[in-house]
């Protein structure tokens, strides 16, 4: 059967491949798109090592017809065959990226010229800073804008763009309106959308006023002939923040769903929380800064002075802010977003030396669970502060709490909390006497053995071996004693390391 097909096959195969043949060199001398034909790939694959790329014309998309005519080894196939690849020549021609080949990204200074903003309102002169990007015509376009939705959303816009171009004032007043149009809206989706806007906009705004305020005199470099910096009234603006953080409360807590007024009241209070905490650490007193026209001519005692009484002003702006954030924190509903506001307003005040008010708010959480958490941070940051007595009281009072707790797995996960924490900054004796909060003798052992492996690694052997003949009962002592030992041990390989590490230097 083979035998009587084979001479017919062979026949056909034959002429199907001299017709190819023949037709090869008319495929190869196609003229382009522009007249002119392409050259022909020499095939010879004996070019340099960089390689060339030739084309014959053929499909675009599929590059038969090109061939590599060089490069390096391994490029040609075994019997001889060339890969194709898409042409690259030819005039007039462009290749085919395929998808996505033209998209751009977002730091393509293309899309947005980087002097964009800069001659925005200034005719495209280029005038720098002199040009302003928010102008008060466009202000008063927004507000002939009859549906209130677009009128509001568009002096929001206009806020923000204020904002990214420092022009507070303008933001302050374009942000007024936006709010005062969104709260004339019946209640909707779209209402509240406004309001959410609006509110995230003035928390942005507030931001910006404080960081305003900052004075950095470590970045002012000494140089005779610099101009000085212009006046600015810091407690002005602290106060236009403060201002600020109220008409994002207001405007919040007007939203109409429940969930989101809660999580925007506490984004609010948080923010604020958060700028109390830097204008009492970050806000220095400024020499340049008069409280009165003669007062550079004063002697330095009563500048000196008046420079206290400005800080005073500052420290008490920020008290302030922390009462009014804790009223508003007081208004949220859902009970999740009102203790973590509390907890986060307590912890700034803590972290801006503001104790006796952080210890204030942190009483008013009614959970005990959330309550020591902030009574726990208050006592570690005054730990941190060198005010030993006033930690032990606020320990005390954050153990309290945790006793308060009527279920016992809540209750051991929060001893372990408040006793890593002590042993954190090193109240060793506080945390054994707060062992006596687990519920079982097995969890109790195990935190007196971190205690006493603590120890052992800030060089108290000594003491952690006295405590442990003292009160430990004898089934227990060798492991608190071995326990002991491994954090010494610890501590010496530690410095081995240390100074072995130090010994090139």
């Amino acid at each position: 059967m083979l035998d009587r097909y084979f001479p017919r096959t062979t026949a056909t195969a034959l002429a199907l491949g001299l017709a190819l043949v023949c037709n090869l060199p008319a495929v190869a001398q196609v003229p382009s798109s522009t007249g002119a034909g392409l050259p022909m790939s020499s095939g010879s694959g004996n070019s340099s090592e960089t390689g060339s790329i030739t084309g014959t014309g053929g499909n675009s998309d599929t590059g038969y017809g090109t061939t590599i005519t060089g490069g390096p080894a391994g490029m040609r196939g075994a019997r001889g065959f060339e890969y194709p690849v898409n042409p690259t020549v030819g005039a007039g021609w462009s290749p085919n990226f395929g998808p996505g080949g033209g998209s751009h990204f977002p730091d393509d200074p293309s899309l947005i010229p980087l002097d964009a903003f800069r001659d925005a309102g200034s005719g495209g002169a280029g005038k720098g800073a002199e040009g302003q990007v928010v102008t008060p015509d466009l202000l008063q376009v927004a507000r002939t804008i009859d549906e209130p939705s677009e009128r509001a959303l568009a002096l929001q816009n206009l806020a923000e763009a204020a904002i990214f171009t420092n022009q507070l004032d303008v933001a302050h007043v374009a942000l007024k309106e936006a709010a005062t149009t969104a709260l004339g809206m019946p209640d909707s989706l779209v209402r509240d959308q406004r309001l959410i806007a609006v509110v995230t906009a003035l928390i942005n705004l507030a931001e910006a006023d404080v960081r305003e305020g900052k004075l950095d005199l470590s970045a002012i470099e000494a140089d005779d002939n610099a101009k000085p910096l212009p006046q600015t009234d810091r407690h002005k603006l602290v106060r236009r923040a403060k201002l600020a953080w109220q008409r994002g409360a207001y405007v919040a807590g007007r939203i109409g769903n429940v969930t989101y007024r809660s999580e925007m009241l506490y984004r609010v209070v948080e923010s604020a929380s958060f700028g109390s905490e830097a204008i009492v650490n970050e806000y220095t007193p400024s020499p340049d800064e008069p409280h009165s026209p003669g007062e550079k001519t004063k002697a330095p005692a009563a500048r000196d002075k008046d420079q206290s009484d400005g800080m005073k002003r500052f420290y008490k702006l920020a008290d302030e802010i922390l009462v009014q954030s804790t009223q508003d924190a007081l208004f949220i509903q859902r009970p999740v977003w009102r203790d973590r506001a509390l907890v986060t307003i307590s912890t700034n005040a803590a972290g801006s030396q503001q104790f006796a008010r952080a210890l204030e708010i942190a009483r008013l959480i009614p959970q005990p669970e959330v309550r020591t958490d902030a009574l726990v941070k208050i006592a570690e940051l005054e730990a941190r502060g060198n005010r030993p007595k006033e930690a032990t009281a606020t320990y005390e009072e954050a153990a309290r709490a945790v006793a308060s707790i009527p279920l016992d797995d809540p209750r051991a996960v929060l001893t372990g909390v408040l006793i890593d924490n002590m042993i954190t900054v090193g109240r060793f004796e506080d945390a054994r006497k707060c062992t006596i909060l687990y519920p079982d003798d097995a969890r109790r052992y195990i935190a007196l053995a971190a205690i006493a492996e603590s120890q052992g690694r800030r060089g108290q052997s000594q003491a952690a071996m006295a405590w442990i003949e003292r009160e430990v009962p004898q089934q227990h002592r060798s492991q608190l004693y071995r326990r002991v030992k491994e954090g010494f041990i610890e501590a010496i390989e530690q410095n081995r390391a240390r100074a072995l590490s130090n010994q090139g230097r």
